[in-house]
């Protein structure tokens, strides 16, 4: 606690301050921007996700029951 007791107090310069204040206002008040990729796209990635997942699910599946199974 000694050593944080010798540091020097800095402020910050004002100007500096609301520079970068204003700048930040402005950047929070800009509209969000929109979807990047076309609605049917990312329908058709959604489907091959879900696909590939099912496929993946149904061969650990039917694995564990090779292993399992009398």
């Amino acid at each position: 606690m000694l050593t944080l007791n010798r540091l020097p107090a800095l402020d910050v310069d004002r100007g500096r301050a609301d520079r970068i204040r204003d700048r930040c206002h402005r950047a929070l008040e800009r509209p969000a921007p929109g979807p990047t990729a076309p609605f049917g796209s990312r329908l058709v990635e959604s489907a091959l996700v879900v696909g590939v997942s099912g496929i993946y699910l149904a061969d650990v599946v039917r694995r564990a029951l090779a292993i399992f199974r009398p």
